[in-house]
């Protein structure tokens, strides 16, 4: 019967101590001719003498080992002598495989994630396409001088921004660290923002690369006063009448004393106070405009000093940090939210005292103007 020789050979295996060789070699040719000669096994006599042949070594089918020795089996071991009669021990098959067929697995993952990343790749070059023209086409629009040289450049550094990102993302993706889609398509999801700013900025007509702009901004942010520039007019339609020029600065005045005494009392500095009452924003919304108009009135007028004194004037503007919020029950929710209010009321507490140190000058600079336009008005 099937498995029968390796059941004979198990027997004289696990036979008591005194085992011969001869016993064992007999059964040799009977196991070759039944084919269950498949691994080398040592074998050693009852004393661990070699009788004169050295280590003997046979083939057993390890498949054919009795049901008792099965527990060597699951452990995936075959026999190998280890020194004591009846003891069988080893590694077998399953050991031997598992470092290759993990190897494989590997290997195919790795090729399954790059015919992935190739797949994303055909797209994103066509894409990318797409997302040159909406920024190559608005910068053609926008940057009217310098000839060739600056949209050269500025397409340069583009192209140099594109190419980095995306061999980095490339490189992620194919190597396992990100998934596949996410590194391929990097490159053109940061361009694109970049893309439509400026095609939006092109359709309407937009100076993108004013530095006085981006510099009177960062002044705006840091709370930095902005210079006016008034020069004395050659040519002046409209003269100026000292009585309306000196009402208009009293009104002026009137409106900056007014929000500057609201701004002195205490109760209107606290921390609640900030968020649920805030600062009127209205008003000195109005009061920038009464500036405007009396800076443009009083800058027909022929006395240098006059214009001088006006070219000194700050200029008012509204600002977010002033009153955040406008509702009662959202200034609530922001007062809990304590790593998000605390670092706004700072900021909006800073930025209100730059506020009120503006409206002193405003003040001062009223009188002083107002002095020189009835010194002015007493040579006529």
């Amino acid at each position: 019967p099937p498995g029968g020789a390796g059941r004979q050979a198990d027997q004289l295996l696990d036979a008591r101590t005194g085992l011969r060789h001869g016993e064992v070699f007999q059964k040799s040719p009977q196991l070759h001719d039944k084919g269950h000669l498949t691994r080398r096994e040592v074998l050693a006599d009852d004393h661990g003498r070699n009788e004169g042949h050295g280590h003997q070594y046979i083939g057993l089918d390890v498949k054919g080992r009795h049901q008792a020795n099965d527990r060597l089996q699951n452990n995936g071991h075959a026999a190998q002598y280890d020194g004591h009669p009846g003891h069988v021990k080893g590694k077998g098959r399953n050991a031997r495989d598992a470092a290759p067929q993990r190897h494989r697995r590997q290997d195919q993952k790795k090729n399954i994630r790059r015919h992935i990343v190739e797949m994303h790749r055909k797209f994103t070059l066509s894409f990318a396409c797409l997302v040159f023209f909406f920024i190559g086409a608005p910068l053609g629009a926008i940057i009217r001088k310098g000839g060739l040289g600056m949209p050269v450049v500025v397409s340069i550094v583009f192209y140099i921004i594109y190419y980095i990102i995306d061999n980095s993302g490339y490189k992620m993706s194919r190597d396992g660290v990100w998934t596949s889609w996410s590194g391929v398509w990097l490159s053109s999801f940061a361009l694109l923002p970049i893309g439509i700013f400026l095609t939006y900025k092109a359709v309407n007509d937009s100076d993108v690369f004013n530095a006085d702009a981006y510099f009177n901004l960062l002044k705006k942010l840091f709370g930095r006063q902005q210079k006016r520039e008034i020069t004395l007019k050659e040519v002046i339609i409209n003269e100026v009448d000292t009585a309306v020029a000196l009402d208009k600065i009293e009104k002026l005045s009137a409106s900056c004393t007014e929000i500057v005494k609201q701004m002195s009392n205490k109760k209107n500095r606290g921390f609640l106070a900030y968020w649920l009452k805030g600062f009127d924003t209205e008003a000195l919304q109005k009061t920038a405009e009464q500036l405007e108009q009396t800076v443009e009135y009083v800058s027909n007028s022929r006395d240098k000093y006059a214009i001088m004194k006006l070219a000194e004037y700050p200029i008012l503007s509204v600002d977010f940090f002033y009153h955040p919020v406008k509702e009662r029950r959202d200034a609530i929710i922001f007062m809990v939210l304590l790593p998000i209010s605390i670092p706004v009321y700072m900021i909006g507490h800073w930025r209100l005292k730059k506020l009120y140190q503006r409206l002193q000058q405003i003040i001062a600079y009223n009188n002083e103007l107002r002095a020189i336009l009835e010194n002015e008005k007493q040579k006529k």
